[in-house]
């Protein structure tokens, strides 16, 4: 919570117009630019980072914005396929 807490905090001014905020959000002392699901993950060991990349790479894909993560052009898939790391 301590990123969320800080990028909230930091950037408030411009994300609390007033066209933005819900009642719920008020209701809750949330801003606008966290998602409410949103929560910080601490990367346990090279399983887990390899876990998220893929998470990370394959949501495009998930979402229907591309067919193929690579086909995503901000994606560091290109990176990891430069680098010849598995992914």
């Amino acid at each position: 919570m301590i990123i969320k807490r800080a990028v909230s905090l930091a950037c408030r001014e411009d994300y609390r117009r007033a066209d933005w905020v819900t009642a719920s959000k008020l209701k809750h002392r949330e801003s606008t630019i966290c998602q409410r699901r949103f929560w910080e993950h601490q990367i346990r060991d090279e399983n887990d980072f390899a876990h998220h990349v893929d998470y990370i790479h394959f949501n495009p894909v998930k979402h229907g914005h591309v067919q193929r993560a690579v086909d995503w052009p901000h994606s560091t898939f290109h990176r990891y396929g430069k680098c010849g790391a598995e992914v």
